[in-house]
């Protein structure tokens, strides 16, 4: 009898601990922390951040500047998840590279982008959306894409002090099929 309220304590206690723990997955999400209007704002920011994405891209085809292309590329960097996220290869063979792979590729190509239209996707995961884009190449080649963005808390140091900040991260990039 000891044996079986022992066990039903331990089940009760451990599911109390699964829930409180999904409770501090769901305070962390997007919709419990912003009204839609400031998640419609953040989705604003993150085609911006794929603009600025365009523009580096651009600018590091148009200097022979060495360390102006390395402070390009590491722009370009700051405004991924992580110089592993995964890229469609989109102006050759649409394999699956690494961004940093792709930049590295690219960073003499003179490819020109540029972007027609743009859309972020209404509907959000827990802590990312998708968007879509229209891109246009210098080679007059009109391509669709996608991208997930993830919308993630960071803990950052202000001094002596620590604070965490909702920030916003260019997923993976993929051709739109």
């Amino acid at each position: 009898m000891k044996k079986t309220v022992y066990i039903l304590f331990l089940i009760l206690l451990s599911s109390k601990g699964l829930a409180q723990q999904n409770n501090a997955v769901n305070i962390k999400s997007i919709s419990n922390n912003f009204n839609k209007l400031q998640v419609s704002a953040y989705q604003n920011s993150s085609l911006e951040k794929f603009d600025q994405f365009v523009e580096y891209f651009n600018l590091m085809q148009k200097t022979d500047d060495l360390d102006l292309k390395n402070q390009l590329k590491e722009s370009i960097f700051i405004l991924f998840q992580s110089t592993e996220t995964e890229f469609s290869d989109f102006l050759s063979n649409n394999e699956k590279i690494k961004l940093n792979q792709f930049i590295s590729k690219y960073q003499n190509s003179k490819d020109i982008l540029e972007v027609i239209s743009q859309e972020s996707n209404k509907s959000v995961l827990q802590n990312s959306w998708v968007n879509s884009y229209q891109i246009k190449i210098n080679s007059g080649k009109t391509i669709a894409l996608e991208q997930l963005i993830s919308f993630q808390i960071q803990e950052k140091k202000f001094g002596k002090n620590s604070k965490e900040v909702w920030e916003i991260k260019l997923g993976n990039l993929s051709i739109k099929q």
